[in-house]
């Protein structure tokens, strides 16, 4: 078994090998055409979502940290 996998890396390499760094950008480019591209908007609005939401997540702990810090030193 382990001989199976030896001889398939042997044949992966090779045909990795074989292939010119030309074929490799020409192949490159033709996976980037299949790729569906979002719009402007989409991904404007989509970064401004994340944006939003991170810094109120950033807000939200920010606050309770100040609160626990808060209680904490009523307690101690």
């Amino acid at each position: 078994m382990e001989d199976f996998f030896q001889e398939s890396e042997t044949v992966m390499e090779e045909a990795n090998k074989k292939k010119t760094l030309a074929e490799h950008w020409a192949t490159l480019k033709g996976e980037f055409k299949k790729i569906t591209w979002l719009d402007r908007n989409t991904v404007i609005r989509q970064t401004a979502a994340v944006v939003a939401v991170a810094v109120s997540i950033g807000l939200l702990i920010a606050l309770l940290d100040v609160v626990i810090e808060y209680a904490l030193k009523l307690v101690l």
